[in-house]
């Protein structure tokens, strides 16, 4: 399966309730190649599903993969907040050139 698929598969499933088989179809695809993209989009997937922890090891791996873009970028800091690492989220929202307010809104949130 071909890379440019990732954000075509992710595209299909776009109500909450379809998440689950997006991210079944992605880590399927996983098992077959290690793909930034298809970890991203498992994260920010997951990540909407409130499940912050598990999104983290996605979007972490998808960062050693390939130097992480704004929208990375955003997810990490995100996912950090919301499991408490507030360290490591102001680091990658600072990343984002947000300023000091916005950061710690993202913490609070």
């Amino acid at each position: 399966m071909n890379a440019s698929i990732f954000p075509l598969l992710a595209r299909q499933y776009t109500e909450l309730e379809e998440y689950d088989k997006a991210v079944s179809a992605l880590k399927t695809q996983l098992s077959y190649e290690t793909s930034a993209d298809a970890c991203s989009q498992i994260g920010s997937i997951l990540l909407k599903q409130g499940k912050a922890a598990e999104a983290l090891v996605y979007l972490e791996k998808s960062a050693m993969l390939k130097k992480p873009d704004v929208n990375l970028r955003f997810f990490l800091a995100k996912a950090h907040a919301e499991i408490g690492n507030n360290r490591e989220a102001r680091i990658y929202a600072s990343q984002l050139g947000w300023k000091k307010k916005d950061i710690v809104n993202l913490i609070q949130s």
